[in-house]
């Protein structure tokens, strides 16, 4: 005989306790305090660092063009074959 399944639990979850359960305190009952909101017309002022102006490939000259640091060298080392179509 084969070895039987166990049953799997699928819906189980951590229960919660409500804040009218019996087994709280009262100081535990008490809701917990909201947080004020502020003000959306206060403008937010926050610095982000920025970033070099090298880093993007337009002005990155420290890349070198793709032609010469990739394709001249792949070029000589396999060169081209007419095709004979």
């Amino acid at each position: 005989m084969g070895k039987q399944k166990k049953a799997r639990k699928y819906a189980t979850m951590k229960r919660m306790l409500s804040l009218q359960d019996q087994r709280l305190k009262e100081k535990d009952r008490l809701k917990p305090k909201k947080k004020e909101k502020k003000d959306p017309s206060a403008l937010k002022e926050r610095e982000v660092p920025q970033h070099p102006s090298c880093l993007f490939f337009q002005y990155n000259t420290q890349l070198g063009h793709l032609t010469t640091s990739w394709l001249i060298p792949t070029l000589s080392t396999f060169p081209l074959k007419p095709n004979l179509t």
